[in-house]
């Protein structure tokens, strides 16, 4: 009857309200954290770029990505990638490696390899090598970012935030931005680039 109509669709129309809007993504993916294959210092530098990465794939609609909490836990690679995944419950994990070098000139350059892995099955989708000038670093992220959306087949526009991944080449700046969170544990790319580069 039209009551019972009236009725079901007064009770869907309070739950919305009640839960609020759906934010179930369809897509799981983890971005473990990048190794760091130069000197024991670096490590803030491989971890600034794990964390950089990961905040703004979170931005992208349709995706969810897995916290630092959890990825954290796979900072040794002694499981294989369907172990992870299931137990992760993702469709895809990004991850890869950062090693950056001193110059005799004092320039310091870095080679970051990223690669993104389908789970199901455990095959790399896309990978790439980036060797260049570690004031490039910030424009590697953004590319990170906009390949594995692309792959993944989500719209990296989506994402408010990503395009304040290209913020600085200050060098100097970057490293004092990943020592902060380093110490800090908290990432807010648009207000520490400016503070840094003050």
């Amino acid at each position: 009857s039209a009551v019972v109509v009236i009725a079901a669709l007064a009770l869907v129309a309070w739950k919305i309200w009640f839960d609020g809007p759906s934010t179930v993504a369809s897509t799981r993916v983890a971005v473990l954290p990048f190794k760091n294959m130069g000197g024991v210092d670096d490590d803030y530098v491989s971890n600034g770029v794990t964390e950089q990465i990961r905040a703004h794939l979170s931005a992208v609609e349709g995706l969810a990505v897995v916290s630092r909490f959890s990825c954290d836990a796979y900072q040794t690679r002694g499981k294989t990638l369907k172990d992870i995944g299931r137990e992760l419950n993702v469709q895809y994990v990004l991850d890869g490696t950062v090693n950056r070098q001193t110059a005799y000139s004092g320039e310091d350059f870095i080679n970051l390899v990223a690669q993104l892995n389908r789970v199901k099955d455990d095959v790399v989708l896309w990978s790439e090598v980036y060797d260049t000038n570690f004031t490039a670093i910030t424009a590697i992220q953004s590319s990170i970012v906009a390949e594995a959306c692309r792959i993944i087949g989500t719209n990296v526009g989506s994402a408010a935030g990503v395009d304040y991944l290209i913020m600085t080449d200050n060098q100097q700046a970057y490293d004092y931005l990943m020592l902060g969170d380093e110490y800090a544990g908290d990432l807010d790319c648009f207000t520490d680039y400016q503070d840094a580069e003050l």
